[in-house]
C-alpha cells in the first residue's frame, strides 16, 4: 500500500508531465515560428531546379540568402528552400557551391526537416521518461 505522501506525489506527477509537455512543445513552436520568419525575411536569390545538378528531386527549390545564418540550412515545411549565409556564393568556388546544394537537396529528398520535427515532438512528449533514464 502507498503512504499518503506517495499518493500526493503520484497525483502531482501527471501535472508535472503535462506542464513539461506544454513547455517543450511551446519552445518547439517558437523555434518553428522563428525559422519561418527567417525564411520569409531572407533574400530570394533564385528558384533552382535540382535536375540541373543531376539530382533526382521532382520539384524546384527556393534558394535564399540571409545575414542571420552561419551555415547553409534547409527548410521544407510548406515549400522547399535552402538558406545560404550572406556572401557564401562569393566565397566558395562553383564546385563547392554545387556540393553544398547537393547536400541540401539530399536533406529535402529524405524529408529530414519533417523527420526532425516529428522527433522533437516525440521527445517533448516523452521528456519525463528520458530524463529519468539518465538519473
Amino acid at each position: 500500500p502507498l503512504t499518503p505522501k506517495q499518493l500526493k506525489v503520484n497525483k502531482l506527477l501527471p501535472v508535472l508531465w503535462f506542464a513539461g509537455c506544454i513547455l517543450f512543445l511551446g519552445l518547439l513552436g517558437l523555434n518553428l515560428i522563428k525559422l519561418l520568419r527567417l525564411s520569409k525575411d531572407a533574400k530570394l536569390i533564385k528558384l533552382i531546379d535540382p535536375q540541373e545538378y543531376d539530382f533526382p528531386l521532382g520539384q524546384k527549390v527556393y534558394l535564399l540568402e540571409s545575414d542571420k545564418m552561419n551555415s547553409p540550412a534547409t527548410i521544407d515545411l510548406l515549400r522547399p528552400a535552402i538558406i545560404l549565409p550572406q556572401g557564401l556564393q562569393e566565397e566558395v568556388s562553383d564546385q563547392e557551391l554545387r556540393f553544398i546544394l547537393c547536400h541540401e537537396f539530399a536533406h529535402i529528398l529524405r524529408k529530414d526537416f519533417l523527420a526532425n520535427l516529428f522527433q522533437n515532438i516525440i521527445l517533448a512528449v516523452n521528456f519525463f521518461k528520458i530524463g529519468r533514464a539518465h538519473v
